[in-house]
Protein backbone atom coordinates (compact mmCIF):
# COMPACT_ATOMS: atom_id res chain seq x y z
CA UNK A 1 0.00 0.00 0.00
CA UNK A 2 2.65 2.74 0.70
CA UNK A 3 4.64 2.04 -2.41
CA UNK A 4 1.73 2.20 -4.46
CA UNK A 5 0.90 5.93 -2.64
CA UNK A 6 4.43 6.49 -3.59
CA UNK A 7 4.11 5.41 -6.98
CA UNK A 8 0.85 7.64 -7.15
CA UNK A 9 2.41 10.80 -5.99
CA UNK A 10 5.47 10.03 -8.37
CA UNK A 11 3.15 9.91 -11.21
CA UNK A 12 1.11 13.28 -9.90
CA UNK A 13 3.93 15.12 -9.55
CA UNK A 14 6.10 13.82 -12.71
CA UNK A 15 2.69 15.30 -14.64
CA UNK A 16 2.45 18.27 -13.14
CA UNK A 17 5.87 19.28 -14.28
CA UNK A 18 5.15 17.87 -17.57
CA UNK A 19 4.49 20.46 -20.18
CA UNK A 20 3.81 18.51 -23.13
CA UNK A 21 0.71 16.09 -22.16
CA UNK A 22 -1.08 14.44 -24.69
CA UNK A 23 -2.84 11.98 -23.27
CA UNK A 24 -4.20 12.62 -19.13
CA UNK A 25 -5.16 9.75 -16.55
CA UNK A 26 -7.03 10.53 -13.59
CA UNK A 27 -8.79 9.19 -10.90
CA UNK A 28 -11.79 9.99 -8.44
CA UNK A 29 -12.76 9.31 -5.26
CA UNK A 30 -15.79 10.76 -3.56
CA UNK A 31 -19.50 9.82 -2.17
CA UNK A 32 -22.82 8.95 -3.32
CA UNK A 33 -26.38 9.94 -2.41
CA UNK A 34 -29.72 9.94 -2.47
CA UNK A 35 -32.65 12.30 -2.81
CA UNK A 36 -36.13 11.00 -4.35
CA UNK A 37 -39.26 9.35 -2.24
CA UNK A 38 -37.01 8.10 0.44
CA UNK A 39 -34.85 11.12 1.35
CA UNK A 40 -36.75 14.25 0.90
CA UNK A 41 -35.74 16.40 3.73
CA UNK A 42 -31.48 15.84 3.73
CA UNK A 43 -30.31 17.34 0.68
CA UNK A 44 -26.63 16.69 1.72
CA UNK A 45 -26.61 12.89 2.77
CA UNK A 46 -23.87 11.00 1.24
CA UNK A 47 -24.15 7.67 1.84
CA UNK A 48 -21.49 5.78 0.53
CA UNK A 49 -18.18 6.02 -1.74
CA UNK A 50 -17.74 6.19 -4.59
CA UNK A 51 -14.71 5.72 -7.20
CA UNK A 52 -13.95 6.77 -10.93
CA UNK A 53 -11.34 7.28 -13.71
CA UNK A 54 -10.75 9.11 -16.51
CA UNK A 55 -8.36 9.03 -19.84
CA UNK A 56 -8.36 12.23 -22.22
CA UNK A 57 -6.27 12.24 -24.83
CA UNK A 58 -5.56 15.97 -26.09
CA UNK A 59 -6.07 15.81 -30.21
CA UNK A 60 -4.48 19.37 -30.46
CA UNK A 61 -4.54 22.69 -28.85
CA UNK A 62 -8.14 23.17 -29.48
CA UNK A 63 -9.68 19.73 -29.18
CA UNK A 64 -9.82 16.50 -26.88
CA UNK A 65 -11.61 13.47 -26.41
CA UNK A 66 -12.23 12.03 -22.90
CA UNK A 67 -13.60 8.59 -21.30
CA UNK A 68 -14.71 8.50 -17.78
CA UNK A 69 -16.10 5.60 -15.58
CA UNK A 70 -17.97 5.99 -12.09
CA UNK A 71 -18.88 2.98 -9.85
CA UNK A 72 -20.63 3.29 -6.21
CA UNK A 73 -23.98 2.67 -4.50
CA UNK A 74 -26.61 5.06 -3.49
CA UNK A 75 -29.60 3.91 -0.41
CA UNK A 76 -32.03 4.95 1.64
CA UNK A 77 -34.04 3.56 4.64
CA UNK A 78 -36.24 5.15 6.35
CA UNK A 79 -36.15 2.91 9.40
CA UNK A 80 -33.37 5.17 10.67
CA UNK A 81 -35.54 8.59 9.66
CA UNK A 82 -35.66 11.56 12.10
CA UNK A 83 -39.52 11.66 10.66
CA UNK A 84 -42.36 9.45 12.48
CA UNK A 85 -44.54 9.37 9.40
CA UNK A 86 -41.37 7.69 7.26
CA UNK A 87 -40.12 4.98 10.12
CA UNK A 88 -43.87 3.80 9.68
CA UNK A 89 -43.34 3.41 6.57
CA UNK A 90 -40.48 1.59 6.79
CA UNK A 91 -39.57 1.07 2.83
CA UNK A 92 -35.63 0.80 2.32
CA UNK A 93 -33.68 0.10 -1.26
CA UNK A 94 -29.86 -0.09 -2.13
CA UNK A 95 -28.55 0.39 -5.63
CA UNK A 96 -24.86 -0.33 -7.08
CA UNK A 97 -24.43 2.46 -9.88
CA UNK A 98 -22.05 2.39 -12.52
CA UNK A 99 -21.77 5.39 -15.19
CA UNK A 100 -19.57 5.59 -18.16
CA UNK A 101 -19.37 8.97 -20.37
CA UNK A 102 -17.58 9.75 -23.34
CA UNK A 103 -16.57 13.41 -24.41
CA UNK A 104 -15.71 16.08 -26.57
CA UNK A 105 -14.21 19.49 -25.45
CA UNK A 106 -13.42 22.70 -27.58
CA UNK A 107 -11.00 25.52 -26.40
CA UNK A 108 -11.44 28.67 -27.70
CA UNK A 109 -7.51 29.45 -27.31
CA UNK A 110 -4.59 27.67 -27.73
CA UNK A 111 -4.58 25.05 -24.62
CA UNK A 112 -2.56 22.66 -26.72
CA UNK A 113 0.53 20.38 -25.20
CA UNK A 114 2.99 23.06 -24.96
CA UNK A 115 -0.05 25.35 -23.99
CA UNK A 116 -0.05 27.90 -26.44
CA UNK A 117 -0.02 31.41 -25.95
CA UNK A 118 -2.59 30.60 -22.84
CA UNK A 119 -2.52 28.74 -19.95
CA UNK A 120 -6.34 29.92 -19.81
CA UNK A 121 -8.99 29.18 -22.14
CA UNK A 122 -13.08 29.19 -21.97
CA UNK A 123 -14.28 25.60 -23.42
CA UNK A 124 -17.13 23.77 -24.37
CA UNK A 125 -18.28 20.11 -24.35
CA UNK A 126 -20.49 17.57 -24.95
CA UNK A 127 -20.80 14.06 -24.60
CA UNK A 128 -23.00 11.01 -24.29
CA UNK A 129 -23.33 8.96 -21.07
CA UNK A 130 -24.88 5.97 -20.06
CA UNK A 131 -25.44 4.38 -16.76
CA UNK A 132 -26.48 1.35 -15.18
CA UNK A 133 -28.44 0.58 -11.49
CA UNK A 134 -29.47 -2.64 -9.44
CA UNK A 135 -32.04 -1.45 -7.29
CA UNK A 136 -33.09 -3.95 -4.38
CA UNK A 137 -35.91 -2.84 -2.77
CA UNK A 138 -37.49 -4.26 0.73
CA UNK A 139 -40.23 -2.90 3.38
CA UNK A 140 -41.79 -4.31 6.53
CA UNK A 141 -44.62 -6.15 4.02
CA UNK A 142 -42.91 -7.69 1.40
CA UNK A 143 -39.14 -9.45 1.08
CA UNK A 144 -36.68 -8.52 -0.75
CA UNK A 145 -37.14 -7.60 -4.42
CA UNK A 146 -34.53 -7.49 -7.38
CA UNK A 147 -35.45 -5.25 -9.74
CA UNK A 148 -32.86 -4.02 -12.96
CA UNK A 149 -32.44 -1.17 -14.70
CA UNK A 150 -30.35 0.76 -17.83
CA UNK A 151 -30.57 4.08 -18.98
CA UNK A 152 -28.60 6.83 -21.16
CA UNK A 153 -28.32 10.12 -21.71
CA UNK A 154 -27.16 12.86 -23.85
Amino acid sequence: MKQTVLIFLALFFISIAAQAQRWEVGITAGSMGYIGDLNQNNYTKLTNFAFGGMVKNNLDGFWSIKLSVLKGQVEADESKSKYQQERDRNLSFFSPITEASLQVEFNFFDYGRLFGKSRITPFLFTGISGFAFNPWKSNMFTPVDKDKGYDAGL
